[in-house]
């Protein structure tokens, strides 16, 4: 309970849930849930991907260009001339470069318990829960945290049925949101 940051991510979720409509119970209260929070991020994964790009030169055009002279001799025309074909710029073929990208696994769950029922027999028994799974680049589980959070926001307590594809913009407005700075869920 006194890890810095886990005061920070849970603060968040004190956010997250208020907005959605659950309270704190005070002191000498038996709240009627209590919710466990889960985080964590996973290993970094490298994967390979392939791409070609265009490499530029100049080609032919097909289009021709000639300067010529002409000169009388006594009923005689001489010609003298240069025939050029005209380039451009174009491309010319593809090169394959072969780069690594590192991935992470982040996920932040939300289970909510009947405490009642846990004092009567012992078991941990879900009433709901809630997960959110985040695949990136980013391995700062604090930078990426906020956003894990905004994409809960909506799906709290409830059974979507399904999973849900939730897409969040990435910027400060979204982690001032969560941070309980902004009132409103910025959107696209």
């Amino acid at each position: 309970m006194n890890d810095l940051q886990f005061k920070e991510y849970s603060s968040y979720v004190k956010k997250l849930l208020q907005k959605n409509g659950y309270k704190n119970s005070q002191e000498k209260e038996n709240p009627d849930l209590i919710i466990f929070v889960g985080y964590g991020i996973g290993e970094p994964e490298q994967s390979q991907y392939t791409y070609s790009m265009p490499i530029f030169g100049t080609t032919p055009t097909g289009v021709y260009t000639i300067n010529a002279t002409s000169t009388h001799n006594g009923g005689t025309t001489q010609l003298n001339g240069t025939l050029t074909q005209q380039r451009a710029l174009a491309v010319t073929g593809y090169s394959t470069h072969t780069n690594t990208r590192t991935n992470y696994t982040r996920h932040l769950e939300l289970y909510a318990v009947n405490l009642s029922e846990y004092q009567l027999t012992g078991e941990v028994l879900p009433v709901w829960q809630s997960t959110v799974v985040s695949r990136g680049n980013n391995g700062d589980l604090r930078y990426v945290f906020p956003y894990l959070v905004a994409a809960l926001d909506g799906f709290v307590g409830i059974d979507s049925g399904t999973s849900v594809d939730v897409t969040v913009r990435q910027d400060s407005l979204v982690k001032r949101y969560v941070q309980g700075l902004e009132s409103i869920m910025p959107s696209d």
